[in-house]
């Protein structure tokens, strides 16, 4: 009855509001986020929106659906409430679910470029090479974080701890 009334005629602000507070019980999260999500959406009330997709991981069971939600809140965060920090806590939670999601590498990489993100960015990348099981994409990823830590955080000795892995992959890869 609740979902009727409330499809019918969006202007029922108290039981919106009864809903939201409803939220806070976990096992009526994924139940309420189907009468909410497209009132937000509808509406442009971002941070809420923003709000009920976190609601909608904590209590996701399947990696996969959590992923998705996961790249659907951090592309929220980024292009339209602009807080490219937020997206990239986001984004490193995604690829902490799935390592090898270039994607969302990509992603993390575009944004720590921007706001010079280099230690979190280096912090990124073993998590990426440890799911990784093509040789010659780990030795990119390796590149990468040797390039992240000698260019940006002038951690030499590191970087070429991050080269040494790239021989022990591949002692032929000279270059």
């Amino acid at each position: 009855l609740l979902k009727s009334i409330l499809w019918e005629d969006k202007a029922y602000d108290k039981a919106y509001d009864a809903l939201e507070k409803l939220l806070a019980h976990k096992t009526l999260t994924l139940d309420i986020a189907e009468f909410l999500a497209p009132r937000y959406a509808e509406t442009g009330e971002n941070e809420k929106q923003a709000n009920l997709l976190k609601a909608r991981i904590d209590v996701t069971e399947d990696n996969m659906d959590a992923i998705t939600l996961l790249k659907e809140l951090a592309k929220l965060e980024q292009d339209v409430l602009n807080d490219e920090k937020a997206a990239f806590n986001t984004y490193v939670k995604a690829l902490a679910k799935d390592p090898a999601d270039t994607d969302v590498l990509n992603a993390i990489e575009n944004i720590a470029e921007n706001l010079q993100l280099w230690n979190e960015l280096a912090d990124t990348y073993p998590q990426a090479i440890n799911a990784c099981s093509d040789n010659s994409e780990k030795v990119s990823l390796y590149l990468k974080l040797a390039k992240v830590l000698s260019d940006k955080l002038q951690k030499h000795d590191d970087a070429l701890a991050a080269v040494r892995s790239i021989l022990d992959i591949d002692a032929e890869n000279m270059d």
